[in-house]
C-alpha cells in the first residue's frame, strides 16, 4: 500500500509539472507569435521607407534635370545676343520687340 501511494503522490507531481511545462510552452509559443508579428510589420515599415527614399530620390533627380535645363537655357539667352532685362517679377516682364 505504501508503494502505491508513493507511486500516486510521484504522478501527481508529474502531472503537475506537465501543466506547468504545457502552461510555459503557451506562454512561450504567444511571446514568440508576438515577436514574429512586430518583425513582420518592422519589414513593412522599411519596405515602405526604402520606397519613400527612392521616390524622393527620383524627385531630386528630376529637379536637377530642371535646375540644369533651365541654366542651359539662361546661357543660351545670354549667348545669343538678345537683351536680356532683370526684372523682379518675371511673370509680369514685357519683351522688347
Amino acid at each position: 500500500m505504501k508503494d502505491y501511494r508513493e507511486a500516486q503522490s510521484d504522478l501527481s507531481s508529474t502531472m503537475l509539472n506537465a501543466e506547468m511545462l504545457r502552461t510555459e510552452l503557451d506562454a512561450t509559443r504567444d511571446a514568440l507569435h508576438f515577436s514574429m508579428t512586430e518583425v513582420t510589420k518592422a519589414r513593412v515599415e522599411l519596405e515602405i521607407h526604402l520606397e519613400q527614399g527612392q521616390n524622393m530620390m527620383n524627385l531630386l533627380v528630376d529637379l536637377r534635370t530642371r535646375v540644369e535645363t533651365l541654366v542651359l537655357c539662361v546661357q543660351a539667352a545670354i549667348h545669343s545676343g538678345f537683351p536680356v532685362r532683370v526684372e523682379d517679377n518675371l511673370f509680369t516682364a514685357v519683351e522688347q520687340f
